[in-house]
């Protein structure tokens, strides 16, 4: 054996006894007042069975078998890095600050112990008695903590990343801002722990007791907490988006950010409508897994395009809520009044005494459903298929039913006051009442009317036009023609004049000239016509005129030659 390891023990033998605590001290020595050891390089040293408070600060064991009682001890920054301690005795010790990275701390007896911002990564805390331990700002990533007592332990701003906690029993502990990213809680008991503002991203807590646990503000983004119990458990600005929450038991998710990837089942059948899960103004589009939702409020989500066939909506409230193109079933006694259904699929869907007030369903296939009792007040259903839906005693007052297909329908004490029924099938429909409905022209024929009448209008308007043109250009060519006829009248009149002259100039004209009347005649002719004419086959007899008028006028030139 080495000489400094058996000096070393001999001191150790030969300082002061403490006398063993019974097991119901609380505090059995003051720590630090035992064996003074501080700052020792252990690592190599025989040490005693009673290290009871010793002062061991600053020591250095690390990788030693260490098998001494270290109840009370103060340990505050030692380093034991590897050191194997199977069942230990840490009771009340107080290791702040201590390196006891991959230590070996399994079936350990260290309750209330001290361990805060102590390094304990890749640690074997296993089946080990921490209740009432403070790790606060402790590493403990990839620790193992499977199967141990942690009642009342605190883990405070700790980082516990990867860590394993299997089964532990962790009740009201405290893992307030604690990273538990991608640690394993499943069967872990977590009765009314808090969790506030924990990071729990990919963490697997299945089957985890979370009753009366505190998650406010927490991150559990990815996480898996299947069947689980949480009645009374707080979820105040906890992110659940992609959460596994399948088969759960009481969950309440109000206030809660996020979608989760599987949603939490409500198991009571009786429950009053809306008062189960609160999904309000939720987008569940991107859930995987669509559980029983009967009595759930879905006010205002948006379940476009989803398959819930296979989901009860009994009771459920989904005003307002967006359910374009998607299938449903069991809705019996929910309430749709608002909610957007347009070309979603319900055939054969329990509607009994549900409301639809004021719901989109344009399109909509509701063949075979059961609607008996079911509100339809001021709902859009045209072009809905309603054939051989059983529709007793359905109110269908102010609702628009235009092009429905209702044939075969059971329709016996429905009521259609003031519903639009224009160019519904009603074919073999049974007990069909249709007093107080109103009925226009069909789609089809409101078409062709309108149709036929834009031609029409078109057609006319075509017309108008034409004429307009074509009378444009008359007056055109008439004030063109009568500016022409205008001018030969006028060279009319000064050929007369100047034949005059030149007969007057002559001598040779006669006083009774049967041409020159002719021609005087003519022009006074043409020119009364031409200030009277108006169109222009009146200027065509003006301008004959003016023509006999110069026809006349040569004959009295030939004869004075």
């Amino acid at each position: 054996m080495h000489i400094r390891g058996l000096l070393l023990a001999s001191v150790i033998a030969c300082l002061p006894f403490v006398a063993a605590p019974s097991s119901a001290d609380v505090a059995p020595c003051k720590r630090g007042s035992g064996p003074k050891l501080a700052g020792r390089n252990l690592t190599e040293t025989i040490l005693p069975q009673d290290l009871r408070c010793a002062d061991l600060r600053g020591a250095k064991l690390d990788g030693a078998l260490v098998r001494s009682r270290l109840t009370g001890a103060d340990l505050r920054g030692a380093s034991l890095k590897g050191t194997r301690l199977p069942e230990a005795h840490l009771e009340y010790a107080d290791l702040r600050g201590a390196d006891l990275a991959e230590v070996e701390l399994t079936h350990a007896q260290a309750r209330g112990a001290d361990f805060s911002k102590a390094v304990l990564a890749d640690a074997d805390l296993g089946w080990g008695h921490f209740e009432g331990a403070g790790f606060s700002e402790a590493v403990l990533t990839r620790a193992n903590l499977f199967d141990s007592e942690l009642d009342g332990a605190t883990f405070v701003d700790a980082n516990l990343v990867n860590a394993e906690f299997g089964d532990a029993d962790a009740r009201k502990a405290d893992f307030t801002r604690a990273k538990l990213t991608d640690s394993r809680l499943y069967g872990t008991t977590l009765l009314n722990a808090i969790l506030r503002q924990a990071d729990l991203k990919g963490a697997d807590m299945g089957t985890a007791i979370m009753s009366g646990a505190v998650f406010d503000s927490a991150d559990l983004t990815d996480a898996q907490m299947y069947l689980s119990p949480m009645d009374g458990a707080s979820f105040q600005g906890a992110v659940l988006t992609r959460a596994v929450l399948r088969d759960t038991r009481d969950a309440d998710l109000a206030g809660s950010k996020g979608v989760p990837k599987e949603l939490p089942a409500i198991p009571d059948g009786t429950c009053p409508p809306g008062s189960g899960q609160n999904y309000a103004g939720w987008d569940l589009r991107g859930v995987t897994d669509i559980p029983d939702l009967s009595c759930a409020n879905l006010t205002s989500a948006n379940l476009d395009g989803l398959d819930l066939t296979s989901t009860k909506l009994n009771r459920a409230v989904l005003r307002g809520a967006s359910l374009a193109g998607a299938s449903l079933r069991t809705l019996q006694g929910a309430d749709l009044s608002g909610a957007d259904l347009r070309h979603a699929t319900l055939d054969s869907a329990d509607l009994k005494n549900a409301k639809l007030i004021d719901a989109d369903l344009r399109d909509a296939t509701l063949s075979y459903s059961k609607a008996a009792q079911t509100d339809f007040t001021r709902t859009k259903l045209d072009r809905a298929d309603l054939h051989e839906a059983d529709l007793f005693g359905a109110i269908f007052q102010g609702a628009s039913l235009i092009d429905s297909d209702l044939r075969w329908a059971n329709l016996q004490g429905a009521r259609f006051t003031d519903a639009d029924v224009t160019g519904a099938e009603l074919s073999r429909a049974k007990h069909a009442d249709l007093s107080g409905s109103t009925s226009r022209w069909p789609l089809g024929w409101r078409i062709t009317v309108t149709t036929l009448v834009i031609l029409a209008a078109l057609t006319l308007l075509g017309r108008l036009v034409v004429s307009i043109t074509r009378a444009r250009r008359r007056r055109a060519t008439f004030i063109a023609l009568r500016r022409k006829t205008e001018e030969d009248v006028t060279a009319l009149g000064e050929e007369i004049a100047g034949l005059n002259d030149e007969k007057t100039t002559s001598g040779r004209r006669k006083p009774k000239d049967k041409g020159w009347r002719e021609a005087l005649d003519a022009y006074d002719t043409a020119k009364d016509a031409l200030a009277s004419a108006t169109d222009v086959k009146e200027l065509h007899k003006v301008a004959k005129t003016v023509q006999e008028g110069r026809e006349a006028l040569g004959g009295v030139r030939r004869a004075s030659k």
